[in-house]
């Protein structure tokens, strides 16, 4: 249950500017309401509007994961890439047919074929093309789901952070990394995290990145 005196503090909060105060109110209320997608967005405005890209990409991007056809989700993230300006990696589209709703196409097309007693009875080529068509869309769905699961996603949240080639400082530098710059995430082990970024696999600190 969202705690709406909570809501009301740190909406007041952000009307007055003290974006510090916000983000720590609708940090509380996500982790008290991790599914509710509009306490997400506004806690990504918060950090946002800190310049804390890192986290705020993390806010969206959950946000996104519960209500992927979001317009003010999509046009936030899109806004704070085009000003951060830096290389990521090609997200998963979420405005695709989702599976359960490519389901429920083909099964009411398929009952109303079923009982139809004029409609398409000379046109039944078209049962077939409409049920492929939802049938590759089930699929396409599936497809982008399991690569979703797959490839796990982790954003860096400190301003720069450095990759290593193994597992401690003690290893060579490869490559920097900067708040906001989402990673794929392939290993864990001990205090350190294994990614790959623009085809590039190095070690990070666990205490650099927030995964998503």
């Amino acid at each position: 249950m969202l705690d709406k005196e909570k809501l009301q503090i740190a909406t007041e909060y952000y009307q007055k500017a003290d974006y510090q105060g916000a983000a720590t109110v609708f940090e509380d209320l996500a982790l008290e309401n991790p599914e509710n997608p509009f306490v997400l967005i506004n806690l990504g405005n918060s950090h946002y509007r800190l310049q804390e890209y890192g986290l705020a990409t993390k806010a969206f991007l959950r946000a996104k994961l519960i209500m992927p056809r979001n317009k003010e989700i999509s046009n936030n993230l899109s806004l704070m890439q085009n000003e951060i300006k830096l290389e990521q990696p090609s997200l998963i589209a979420y405005n695709y047919m989702s599976f359960a709703e490519s389901l429920i196409f083909v099964l009411i097309f398929n009952v109303l074929f079923l009982l139809r007693k004029q409609i398409f009875v000379s046109r039944p080529s078209l049962s077939f093309v409409v049920n492929l068509f939802f049938l590759l869309s089930i699929a396409n769905a599936a497809f982008l789901g399991l690569s979703q699961k797959l490839q796990h996603k982790a954003v860096v949240t400190q301003i720069s952070t450095m990759a290593y080639s193994g597992n401690s400082e003690s290893f060579s530098e490869l490559f920097e990394l900067l708040d906001g710059q989402i990673v794929f995430l392939l290993h864990q082990e001990n205090e350190w995290s294994q990614i790959k970024h623009s085809g590039e696999i190095g070690w990070v600190k666990n205490e650099d990145i927030e995964i998503i």
